[in-house]
């Protein structure tokens, strides 16, 4: 399942918009990899149902923003009501952990200290150009889906 991106603050700039709608498809497109099928959520869906979690792998993101500068960190959460792993995707960003307890806020763990102009983010996505973090995503994606059979 790809989860519609956590944006922070909260904005209702149709720029900013635009721009997590496009991190929600490269996030399926890595999902897509797994050879399963994947189900996009709609805004707001950031989060797995509170009593049982995702049936399935979840994908998400925080898309954090400041200014003309994005940051985006890569949410991947096994089946169920485990923890979600955390890994940078574009931007650079401290991890005071690599997971999050099950729906607790996983923004209070990132701190970014270096974003990438927004522009340019978005130029990468429409282009389909490699982020940074890809890989690394690509791994946890995997490890998760392997623990889940």
């Amino acid at each position: 399942m790809v989860l519609w991106p956590r944006v922070l603050p909260k904005t209702d700039d149709p720029k900013i918009s635009d721009l997590a709608g496009r991190v929600q498809i490269r996030l399926d497109r890595l999902a897509a990899k797994t050879g399963k099928k994947v189900d996009r959520r709609p805004a707001p869906e950031r989060v797995c149902p509170k009593d049982a979690g995702c049936k399935g792998v979840s994908l998400g993101a925080i898309l954090a923003v400041k200014e003309q500068g994005c940051a985006v960190v890569a949410l991947v959460g096994p089946s169920g009501t485990q923890p979600v792993t955390l890994v940078p995707l574009a931007g650079d960003a401290k991890l005071s952990a690599t997971t999050s307890p099950f729906r607790e806020p996983p923004e209070n763990l990132v701190t970014v200290s270096e974003f990438v102009p927004c522009d340019k983010l978005l130029q990468d996505l429409e282009t389909n150009v490699i982020l940074e973090g890809e890989a690394n995503v690509s791994k946890v994606l995997g490890d998760a889906e392997a623990a889940g059979k």
